[in-house]
This record gives structure tokens, C-alpha cells and sequence, in this order.
């Protein structure tokens, strides 16, 4: 659902001396082209730069080097906080929003209603911030777990994720010294799927294929039974993956039979 922003969200490496990722400089391999006047990496039409963990590293703003290994140590040492991060990505912020929205609903009931007390709504907008990547990133696990989503995102998925959060926790991490919160985002689904096993199902990649397939007999031919009538070539279709519509094409041409675009003029 978002797209990583930083050098740390892509790479998770950050400079182990002064923390930031914006600068840091890998020694690759790269095949360049000789020129006359110098070399071009882009005429060599390789395009690869090859780097590992044991790659050195420089970072151009401090002057550290290093390994590469170094450098995402350091980044999973000092875990960055959604209070420092400087842009968000149009999903955060709709998850965010969502968030806000049942924090609001919810600001006189606990355990919101204390850390509503304690912080006001300009801290407590922070937490909504966090809380709505929290979210994101149980969407996330779900689909990566092959499930999909039975309710809503924004009325259903989100206040289930925030009602099981450590808000103590999040708060704190919200707080200029306070230790970073990061639950963990595979048992928060877990605990989703126990609590409400009809919010989320497994599609059924056959139906939708033949769903598909079907909707391409009328559509190409006006024939409904043409899959049922040749079942075994289209499972073997399936099976092999091939387009729906393309089989359904090349299946009515086999037999010769009228596209349902000439006799329908």
C-alpha cells in the first residue's frame, strides 16, 4: 500500500556515526563503457551495480566508512521514529485519518481517554500517525498471508488494529525520549483472525479465473456452455495458466465458431 520515502525504508542502512541516510555512498561493481574522453556506465548497456553486506561504505555527510553491514546494524539499533520521519506517503495519511477518526469517537472511553487527558489532541494527532502506519502494516501482513478483506478498512480493520494496541507504549515512543513502540504486526493479524474469522477470506484464484472465462464465452461467442462443454481442455488451461480470454478466443476458433460480434451487427 505506501512506497518507501527514505534511503532507510529502501535499504534499511543508515549511518552508523551521525544517523542519517541521506548521503551514503556504496562501493559497487559496475561494468562501464571506455570512451575516448573517460568512461559512460550507461553505454555499457549492463545497468547492474552489484553490492553485499560486505560492500564498504562511505557516508559523504560525516566522513564514517565502513561495510555496508555496518550500516544496517546501526539502522535496526536505532529504530526511527514516525515523529522524525519528513513526509508521508497518501496511504499513511488516509490511514492516519482513519485512525484519527475512531480516536475521536472514542477520546471519553479508555484507553484513549487518559492519554487524551495527558497529551491533548496535538499529541494525541501524533499517535494517530503511528497508530494509522500500525494498520497499514497489519493490511499488509494479511494480504502477504494470501487473505483478503471481508469489511471495511477505514470502519472495521482500522479500530480493531488501535483497540488492540499498547498505548502506554505508543505514547511514549511519541515523546522526545520515549523507547520506540514496534508491536508485532504478524500476531496483531493473528489476533485479528481469531477475534473476527469472517472479516477476512482466501479468494479462490480457480473461480475467478472461470468467472472470467465464462463471462468471455458470451461476451466473444454468446455461448454460456462452451467451457462446460470442453471441461478437460479448460482445466488444462487453468492449470497452465493461460489467459482466460485468450483461451476462450483461441477454444471458439478451434471449433469455428460465428464471433458473436458478426451474427449480433
Amino acid at each position: 500500500m505506501s512506497n518507501p520515502s527514505t534511503v532507510r525504508s529502501s535499504w534499511n542502512a543508515i549511518c552508523p556515526s551521525c544517523l542519517q541516510d541521506d548521503a551514503l555512498d556504496v562501493q559497487a561493481h559496475v561494468l562501464v563503457r571506455l570512451c575516448r574522453d573517460g568512461t559512460d556506465a550507461d553505454a555499457s548497456g549492463d545497468g547492474s551495480h552489484e553490492w553485499d553486506s560486505d560492500s564498504r561504505l562511505r557516508c559523504g555527510s560525516c566522513g564514517w566508512t565502513g561495510l555496508v553491514r555496518d550500516a544496517e546494524h546501526a539502522c535496526k539499533e536505532n529504530p526511527e521514529k514516525d515523529v522524525q520521519r519528513p513526509s508521508y506517503t497518501r496511504i499513511e495519511v488516509e490511514a492516519a485519518l482513519c485512525a484519527w477518526e475512531h480516536m475521536i469517537e472514542r477520546r471519553d472511553t479508555e484507553p484513549y481517554a487518559s492519554h487524551f487527558e495527558g497529551l491533548g489532541s496535538a499529541g494525541m494527532r501524533s499517535c494517530a500517525i503511528q497508530a494509522g502506519r500500525i494498520a497499514e502494516a497489519v493490511y499488509l501482513q494479511m494480504q502477504s498471508d494470501g487473505y483478503e478483506l471481508a469489511v471495511s478498512f477505514d470502519f472495521d480493520m482500522v479500530p480493531a488494529v488501535l483497540d488492540r494496541l499498547d498505548w502506554k507504549a505508543l505514547t511514549d515512543d511519541n515523546q522526545f525520549n520515549g523507547a520506540p513502540y514496534r508491536p508485532d504486526i504478524e500476531a496483531l493479524f493473528d489476533a485479528l483472525c481469531e477475534a473476527n474469522p469472517d472479516d477476512f477470506y482466501r479468494p479462490d484464484p480457480k473461480a475467478d479465473w472461470m468467472a472470467k472465462a465464462k463471462a468471455e464465452c458470451i461476451r466473444q461467442w454468446q455461448y454460456k456452455d462452451l467451457l462446460d462443454d470442453h471441461a478437460e481442455r479448460t482445466e488444462a488451461a487453468y492449470q497452465s495458466g493461460e489467459n482466460p480470454a485468450e483461451f476462450v478466443k483461441a477454444l471458439g476458433e478451434k471449433y469455428n465458431l460465428i464471433p458473436a460480434s458478426d451474427w449480433m451487427a
